[in-house]
């Protein structure tokens, strides 16, 4: 569901998605410590498929998970980023590769970002890759 990078600066998830603020009232946060079970595979009540599924992220949600799972950055997808990158404070990055202004984040793992700081990083993809 989301790797999970423990850096000197705090741990980094990255997921193709997190619950929609909607979602959160019926998504179990544990589900990325502990083994998953059918239930959590059900559509729109499983919080597997939320994780995968999510989108519409605010503050209020990224701030809840950020103490809830002690990360200082999530680098999502699925959610359309016009421009190739989009910033939700205080901590998510949403990037897009599969758009003509597609980009993707090179991060180095001793001296990793913040969420507004990898924004700037981010770089074009180059000709018509497309993943």
């Amino acid at each position: 569901l989301a790797l999970r990078c423990v850096t000197p600066r705090g741990d980094i998830v990255c997921a193709h998605s997190i619950p929609g603020p909607a979602m959160m009232q019926r998504f179990d946060p544990t589900v990325l410590d502990r083994d998953l079970t059918e239930d959590d595979y059900t559509p729109r009540v499983g919080s597997a498929h939320m994780m995968v599924w999510g989108r519409g992220y605010d503050h209020d949600q990224i701030e809840d998970l950020v103490e809830r799972w002690g990360v200082n950055l999530f680098i999502l997808g699925h959610e359309k980023a016009e421009n190739g990158v989009m910033l939700i404070p205080p901590a998510a990055l949403v990037i897009n590769s599969d758009h003509d202004r597609g980009v993707y984040l090179p991060i180095d793992l001793e001296n990793p970002p913040t969420a507004e700081q990898a924004a700037g990083m981010v770089e074009k993809l180059s000709g018509t890759t497309r993943f």
